[in-house]
C-alpha cells in the first residue's frame, strides 16, 4: 500500500532572492553527474545555438528558495514519482535542475529526473509522462547523509537541454529506478498562507505508480528546487510572432495570489504568440 509521509513543518517561505549559490549549505553535499556537465555545456553547446539571443552563460532561472525543512517520502514498490511545476523566468535552454533527495541509505539504483508539460485546463503534469528530456544520476554516487532528514542536493544534468519559454509551464517528475524503497523529496512546509503554498509559483504532486494519474496538488508543500538556463528567449515582438501572449503572461506575474496567477496564465496562454 503506498503511504506518503511528511514531518511536521517549522518554516514558512520567506521570499529570499536566489543568486543560484545559496542553497549548497543547506545539504551535506551537492552530487553532480549527467553526459556532459554544466560548464562544459555553457562552454560548447550555447556557443553553437543558433537561435535569436542565445549566446549566454547558464544563469539561475525558476526556483523555490531553501532551506528545506522537512522531507516528504512516498514508496509502494509500483514506482512513486513527484513532480513540481514551474514556470521558467527567463526562458532559455533548461541545462539543469537541483532537488534535494532523501539518501540515508544506497538502494544500487539510479534516480531519474524529466522535464514534461503540464496540462492547460489545470496546471498539472500530463500523464501518461511525455518527456521533453530527462537526466539520470547513480545512486552509488550520491554520499549517503546520516543527519536527519537525510537529505543531499542532487544536480542533474541535462545531456540534450530543452527550450523553455519564459512564463511557460512545465514539471519536473522525480523517479527511482529501485521502487523497493522510499523516494524521499526535500519540501518546503506551510500551513499558514492563504493560498496553502509556501512558494509563490508551481505545485507539488504525488504520484503512487507508473499506471497512476497525478493526484491533487498537495497542500501548503512545495519542493526546495534550483534550475537554471543557458541562452535567452527572443524579446516579445522581436519574431514572427505577435508578442501578445508574452505580455500577457508578463503581467500575470503580479497577480497576488497563486490562484489568480493560474488563472490569468490560462487566458495569456489562448492569446497568439
Amino acid at each position: 500500500m503506498r503511504q506518503t509521509t511528511v514531518a511536521a513543518a517549522r518554516h514558512t517561505c520567506d521570499g529570499a532572492p536566489h543568486d543560484g549559490q545559496g542553497m549548497k549549505h543547506f545539504a551535506r553535499s551537492i552530487t553532480r553527474l549527467g553526459a556532459i556537465s554544466a560548464a562544459a555545456f555553457a562552454a560548447t553547446t550555447i556557443a553553437s545555438l543558433s537561435t535569436p539571443g542565445a549566446a549566454n552563460a547558464q544563469v539561475p532561472d525558476a526556483y523555490c528558495s531553501g532551506p528545506t525543512d522537512n522531507v516528504a517520502g512516498v514508496g509502494d514498490h509500483d514506482g512513486a514519482r513527484w513532480a513540481q511545476t514551474f514556470s521558467p523566468i527567463n526562458g532559455g535552454y533548461l541545462s539543469e535542475v537541483r532537488l534535494f533527495v532523501q539518501e540515508e541509505v544506497h538502494l544500487s539504483d539510479t534516480l531519474k529526473v524529466q522535464i514534461t508539460p503540464v496540462n492547460s485546463s489545470d496546471l498539472s503534469p500530463v500523464f501518461p509522462v511525455a518527456p521533453l528530456a530527462e537526466a539520470t544520476v547513480p545512486d552509488s554516487s550520491i554520499p549517503a547523509n546520516s543527519t536527519y532528514p537525510y537529505l543531499d542536493e542532487v544536480a542533474f544534468d541535462f545531456p540534450n537541454p530543452p527550450p523553455v519559454n519564459a512564463s511557460g509551464e512545465y514539471a519536473i517528475v522525480l523517479s527511482r529506478s529501485n521502487t523497493s524503497g522510499v523516494l524521499g523529496i526535500g519540501v518546503k512546509t506551510d500551513h499558514t498562507t492563504g493560498n496553502g503554498y509556501p512558494c509563490p509559483d508551481g505545485s507539488l504532486y504525488e504520484s503512487g505508480a507508473t499506471s497512476d494519474l497525478w493526484g491533487m496538488p498537495l497542500d501548503g508543500l512545495d519542493a526546495v528546487f534550483s534550475t537554471f538556463v543557458g541562452g535567452a528567449p527572443t524579446p516579445p515582438g522581436t519574431g514572427t510572432g505577435t508578442g501578445q501572449r508574452a505580455a500577457a503572461l508578463k503581467k500575470c506575474k503580479k497577480k497576488k495570489s497563486k490562484r489568480a496567477r493560474s488563472s490569468c496564465k490560462k487566458k495569456a496562454n489562448k492569446l497568439p504568440a
